[in-house]
Order: C-alpha cells, then sequence, then structure tokens
C-alpha cells in the first residue's frame, strides 16, 4: 500500500467487480425485511437494524458496475481513435461488438433459464405466456424476444428475473458511450456534466432507481476518471508533506475509512429522488477510492476479488433463480447474517464454475467470435451498399 500506483488496470477493474458482487449478493439478502421474515435469522452481535442499513446501502454495487463499465468503454473508445474522429462505419461497428461482446454471456444463461425454468415448474410460460390466444401468444414471444435481447424493461419491467433489469442499463450505456466521449472531447467535462444533471429535472423525468437515469453519473465518473488518470492521481496525492510524509498514508486510511462510513450512513437518510447523483455517483465514489487505494493492493484479497469478478457476470445473472426463485429456503435456513449470504455466493460461484466448463465443452467462444464476425460483415455490406 505504499507503493505508487501506475494505473487503474484490467486486473483493479476485475478486483472493483468482485467488491460489487459481494455487495450485490448482501444486497439482495437483506435489504427488505419481508424476504426473510418467514425465518429465524440471528444478526447478533450487530443487530438487524444496522445489518438492513449496510444492506439497503450496498445498492451501490450497481454503481461499481457503472463506473467500471463507463471506464472500460471510454478506454475502448480512445483506443478506436484518440481524436474521436470515427467514422459512421466505425462507431456502428465498435457498438455492435460492444453489445455482442456483453450480451452473449447472457444469452448462454438466458436460454438455459428460460428452458431448466419451463421444465421444472412451467415458470417459463407463466410469465411470458399469460393466455393461449393468438393475441397473447404473440405477446408473449415479442416479451421473451425483449427480454432476450436486454431491453424488457424499457418496456415492462423484468418479471423473469427482476435482477435482469440492469441488463438494459447496461445496453444503453454502450449506445450513450461514444455520445458521451465526444461532448467531453468537444466542449470538455464540466459543461457536459452540468447539462446531464439539470436535464432531468428540467424535463422532469421522474426518479426511479432502477433507470438509466439513476446510474448515468456513476457510469460518467467512470469515464472522467479514464479521461484524467483521477484514481491515480488520488492514489498518489499527498495529504502531508515534509516530517509528516511518513504518516500520509495511514491518515488518508483512517479519513476515507470515516468517509466510506459516513457515507453509507448518508445513503439512507438522503431521499433518493433528490439526491440520485449523491447516492448513486459520489458516495460510491468514496468506497471505490478507498477500494482502489487499500485493499486492491492486498495480494490474496485482490486474487480472491480477482476470481469473483471474472464469475460476477453469471453470478448476477443466476443467484436470483437460488436465492429467490427455487430454493429460498435452503438459502436462509442457515440462520446466520454472515453465513446466509456466503453460502448464497458459494452456490452462485460453483454454478459460474459448471456454467464456464459448458462453455468451454461446447466451444462457445467460438460461436460468439462468429457472431462478431457476420455482425461486422453485415455492418460493412450496409454501409457499401448505401453508399453506393
Amino acid at each position: 500500500m505504499l507503493k505508487e500506483k501506475t494505473a487503474f488496470t484490467k486486473e483493479n477493474s476485475t478486483a472493483l467487480k468482485g467488491v460489487a458482487i459481494l455487495m450485490m449478493v448482501f444486497h439482495h439478502c437483506f435489504a427488505d425485511p419481508e424476504r426473510y421474515a418467514a425465518f429465524d435469522i440471528s444478526f447478533a452481535p450487530i443487530g438487524e437494524h444496522w445489518i438492513g442499513i449496510v444492506s439497503y446501502t450496498f445498492k451501490m454495487c450497481v454503481s461499481l458496475f457503472a463506473f467500471v463499465t463507463g471506464y472500460g468503454l471510454f478506454l475502448s473508445l480512445k483506443g478506436l481513435n484518440r481524436e474521436c474522429k470515427w467514422s459512421r462505419r466505425e462507431i456502428v461497428k465498435w457498438t455492435t461488438a460492444r453489445y455482442i461482446k456483453t450480451m452473449s454471456g447472457f444469452w448462454f444463461i438466458a436460454v438455459i433459464a428460460y428452458i431448466v425454468c419451463q421444465l421444472i415448474d412451467g415458470y417459463t410460460a407463466r410469465i411470458f405466456f399469460e393466455g393461449d390466444s393468438v393475441r397473447q401468444t404473440v405477446l408473449g414471444v415479442f416479451r421473451m424476444g425483449l427480454n432476450f435481447f436486454g431491453i424488457e424493461q424499457l418496456f415492462y419491467g423484468n418479471e423473469f428475473c427482476p435482477t435482469w433489469w440492469y441488463m438494459t442499463i447496461a445496453v444503453l450505456f454502450i449506445v450513450a458511450a461514444p455520445i458521451f466521449v465526444k461532448l467531453f472531447d468537444k466542449f470538455s467535462v464540466i459543461p457536459v456534466l452540468a447539462v446531464a444533471f439539470f436535464l432531468p429535472r428540467v424535463l422532469q423525468i421522474p426518479y426511479d432507481s432502477g433507470t438509466y437515469i439513476a446510474f448515468q453519473f456513476p457510469f460518467l465518473f467512470g469515464m472522467v476518471c479514464a479521461k484524467y488518470n483521477l484514481l491515480v492521481r488520488f492514489a498518489n496525492f499527498k495529504w502531508l508533506r515534509g516530517k509528516l510524509s511518513a504518516l500520509n498514508k495511514p491518515v488518508k486510511f483512517v479519513v476515507m475509512l470515516v468517509l466510506c462510513f459516513v457515507s453509507i450512513y448518508f445513503y439512507k437518510c438522503l431521499p433518493a429522488n433528490y439526491y440520485y447523483e449523491l447516492r448513486f455517483a459520489v458516495f460510491p465514489m468514496v468506497l471505490i477510492l478507498f477500494a482502489y487505494e487499500f485493499l486492491l493492493d492486498l495480494f490474496v484479497l485482490r486474487k480472491v476479488l480477482y476470481f469473483l469478478g471474472k464469475h460476477s457476470m453469471n453470478i448476477f445473472l443466476t443467484h436470483t433463480f437460488i436465492r429467490y426463485t427455487y430454493l429460498n429456503s435452503f438459502t436462509y435456513s442457515f440462520k446466520y447474517w454472515w453465513l446466509i449470504p456466503l453460502v448464497l455466493v458459494v452456490d452462485s460461484l460453483l454454478l459460474s464454475i459448471a456454467i464456464e466448463l459448458v462453455k468451454k465443452v461446447i466451444r462457445y467462444d467460438l460461436l460468439t467470435k462468429k457472431m462478431l464476425k457476420l455482425a461486422n460483415n453485415a455492418v460493412d455490406k450496409t454501409f457499401d451498399t448505401l453508399s453506393k
């Protein structure tokens, strides 16, 4: 922790996803008392009240994922062209490729979930197909298609798996990234952030914690941090100099740790519909800065978080079926507040490992590459035809 940072690496970003997935699992276990009301849960020695507060504020996990997404997409676009001078063909090809890369893991699990849930208890048909008429069947196919392509949240909300709402946000991030990179390059960061802050209020867009607007700012913060290398700059900044320089890291550690607790506390207190930038961007930024400077340099911890981060997508997509849909009683049967999320993480992780093994056996990566190649060729043919 005493070494100077040089970069926010891909390993760091994956480890940060590991932090986020642990927060997410804890959040989903205890954020709503109704989820465990039927079970005898021991919250000793902390108490149910404080576990509830921490669990509720761990909704910030979404902000961590949004931040990493913004950071990565910014660097990807700058790698395409540092001057942001992309042709329409280039930007369409980039957007298509990013969409396929993001969604390919989801598609694999979604298809398995549709089939397995239908075989178990007809769950898939109950969710998507409400009746036997032709109109209801067509509507069901349409809704399943929206769900499969990750955009159902824009129209209906995600009934099949409520936590899959984030896939719509992920798709919108991909679409929005080139626009914001271009705007940052043309107008600079501050005016763009100011417009992003005021525009939803001027247009009176209602607040909803499951929408793009709620998590736009952590996404933009990720892009800004990538643009100016702010994580590294903050970690290397010396708060104390001269004779007190030796105390720099201990003092930063204590102050940042206190700010983390303050952020968690005020997240719960501030009304979400007025202060969602604070709740979903500023407060999570404190956690990100603390994690990057003081947690991700601990070798064993970083490796564990990195491993979880690599499986974070699968854990996110499957854990709800374990905790809520089919193994609710099993999950909460472990009684202790710390053991319940731990068991859920282990169950989801083992399922993720099995999923990845199946992908390797069937060479799913080759199928993804073929999809990317076909999409790339389709874009080229379309633009070639339009240019004639």
